[in-house]
Protein backbone atom coordinates (compact mmCIF):
# COMPACT_ATOMS: atom_id res chain seq x y z
CA UNK A 1 0.00 0.00 0.00
CA UNK A 2 1.40 3.40 -1.03
CA UNK A 3 0.89 6.37 1.30
CA UNK A 4 -0.03 9.64 -0.33
CA UNK A 5 2.75 12.23 0.41
CA UNK A 6 0.17 15.04 0.70
CA UNK A 7 -1.66 13.13 3.44
CA UNK A 8 1.67 12.51 5.23
CA UNK A 9 2.58 16.21 5.03
CA UNK A 10 -0.84 17.24 6.30
CA UNK A 11 -0.58 14.79 9.21
CA UNK A 12 2.87 16.12 10.19
CA UNK A 13 1.60 19.72 10.00
CA UNK A 14 -1.38 18.94 12.27
CA UNK A 15 0.80 17.14 14.81
CA UNK A 16 3.27 20.08 14.82
CA UNK A 17 0.50 22.61 15.44
CA UNK A 18 -0.93 20.52 18.28
CA UNK A 19 2.55 20.13 19.85
CA UNK A 20 3.23 23.87 19.71
CA UNK A 21 -0.20 24.69 21.14
CA UNK A 22 0.35 22.21 23.99
CA UNK A 23 3.62 23.95 24.96
CA UNK A 24 2.24 27.49 24.83
CA UNK A 25 0.65 28.85 28.03
CA UNK A 26 -3.10 29.48 27.90
CA UNK A 27 -3.88 32.99 26.64
CA UNK A 28 -0.51 33.40 24.97
CA UNK A 29 -1.82 34.16 21.49
CA UNK A 30 -0.42 36.49 18.83
CA UNK A 31 -2.00 39.92 19.35
CA UNK A 32 -0.70 41.55 16.16
CA UNK A 33 0.96 40.38 12.97
CA UNK A 34 3.56 43.13 13.51
CA UNK A 35 4.72 41.82 16.88
CA UNK A 36 5.81 38.54 18.42
CA UNK A 37 5.62 36.57 21.64
CA UNK A 38 8.25 35.27 24.02
CA UNK A 39 7.04 32.38 26.16
CA UNK A 40 8.45 29.54 28.16
CA UNK A 41 8.82 27.93 31.55
CA UNK A 42 10.75 28.83 34.69
CA UNK A 43 12.18 25.69 36.27
CA UNK A 44 14.67 24.49 38.88
CA UNK A 45 17.89 23.62 37.06
CA UNK A 46 18.53 20.68 39.41
CA UNK A 47 15.34 18.70 38.83
CA UNK A 48 13.14 20.58 36.34
CA UNK A 49 10.46 21.43 38.92
CA UNK A 50 8.35 24.42 37.79
CA UNK A 51 9.05 27.63 39.71
CA UNK A 52 6.05 29.95 40.14
CA UNK A 53 6.08 33.74 40.67
CA UNK A 54 9.38 34.39 38.90
CA UNK A 55 9.76 37.95 37.60
CA UNK A 56 10.47 37.75 33.85
CA UNK A 57 11.52 40.96 32.10
CA UNK A 58 13.09 42.37 28.96
CA UNK A 59 15.53 44.93 30.40
CA UNK A 60 15.34 48.32 28.69
CA UNK A 61 11.67 47.80 27.75
CA UNK A 62 8.32 47.93 29.53
CA UNK A 63 7.76 44.18 29.08
CA UNK A 64 7.50 42.18 32.30
CA UNK A 65 5.39 39.39 33.78
CA UNK A 66 5.43 36.72 36.50
CA UNK A 67 5.43 32.99 35.88
CA UNK A 68 2.19 31.25 36.85
CA UNK A 69 1.72 28.39 39.33
CA UNK A 70 3.07 25.92 36.72
CA UNK A 71 6.13 28.07 35.90
CA UNK A 72 4.69 29.28 32.56
CA UNK A 73 5.23 32.85 31.38
CA UNK A 74 4.27 34.85 28.30
CA UNK A 75 5.31 38.28 26.98
CA UNK A 76 2.94 39.41 24.20
CA UNK A 77 3.18 42.26 21.69
CA UNK A 78 7.00 42.35 21.59
CA UNK A 79 8.49 44.38 18.73
CA UNK A 80 10.68 42.17 16.50
CA UNK A 81 14.37 42.29 17.38
CA UNK A 82 17.08 40.82 19.56
CA UNK A 83 16.67 41.00 23.33
CA UNK A 84 18.05 39.64 26.56
CA UNK A 85 15.39 38.03 28.73
CA UNK A 86 15.95 38.17 32.47
CA UNK A 87 14.35 36.08 35.25
CA UNK A 88 14.71 36.48 38.99
CA UNK A 89 13.02 35.61 42.25
CA UNK A 90 13.96 35.61 45.92
CA UNK A 91 16.25 32.79 47.06
CA UNK A 92 17.17 31.65 43.56
CA UNK A 93 19.82 32.58 41.03
CA UNK A 94 18.85 34.90 38.23
CA UNK A 95 18.79 33.73 34.62
CA UNK A 96 19.66 35.84 31.59
CA UNK A 97 19.51 34.59 28.00
CA UNK A 98 19.43 36.06 24.51
CA UNK A 99 16.18 35.76 22.55
CA UNK A 100 15.20 36.75 19.03
CA UNK A 101 11.65 37.90 18.30
CA UNK A 102 10.11 37.81 14.82
CA UNK A 103 6.81 39.35 13.69
CA UNK A 104 3.82 37.02 13.97
CA UNK A 105 5.97 34.32 15.64
CA UNK A 106 6.31 32.73 19.08
CA UNK A 107 9.81 32.43 20.54
CA UNK A 108 10.28 29.70 23.15
CA UNK A 109 12.83 30.50 25.87
CA UNK A 110 12.88 28.28 28.94
CA UNK A 111 14.59 29.83 31.95
CA UNK A 112 16.39 27.62 34.47
CA UNK A 113 17.22 28.92 37.94
CA UNK A 114 18.97 27.25 40.85
CA UNK A 115 18.67 27.55 44.61
CA UNK A 116 21.29 29.76 46.22
CA UNK A 117 23.07 27.98 49.07
CA UNK A 118 23.29 29.56 52.49
CA UNK A 119 26.54 29.53 54.45
CA UNK A 120 26.67 26.64 56.93
CA UNK A 121 26.25 27.44 60.61
CA UNK A 122 27.90 25.84 63.65
CA UNK A 123 24.71 25.68 65.66
CA UNK A 124 21.91 27.86 66.93
CA UNK A 125 22.70 31.48 67.77
CA UNK A 126 21.86 30.76 71.42
CA UNK A 127 24.96 28.48 71.56
CA UNK A 128 27.22 31.46 70.97
CA UNK A 129 28.53 33.27 74.04
CA UNK A 130 29.21 36.75 72.75
CA UNK A 131 30.59 39.34 75.14
CA UNK A 132 32.32 42.42 73.74
CA UNK A 133 36.10 42.02 73.90
CA UNK A 134 36.02 38.48 75.37
CA UNK A 135 36.34 35.24 73.40
CA UNK A 136 34.78 32.16 75.04
CA UNK A 137 34.74 29.01 72.89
Amino acid sequence: MKINPVITLLFVAIISIVAIAACTPTGCDIVSTDTGIIYGHTTDSADGTPIPNVDVTLPGTTFSTKSDSQGNYCLKGVTPGNYTIFAETSGLSSSELPVQVAANQKSLQDLRLFILHKAPTQGPASDLNLTPGVFKP
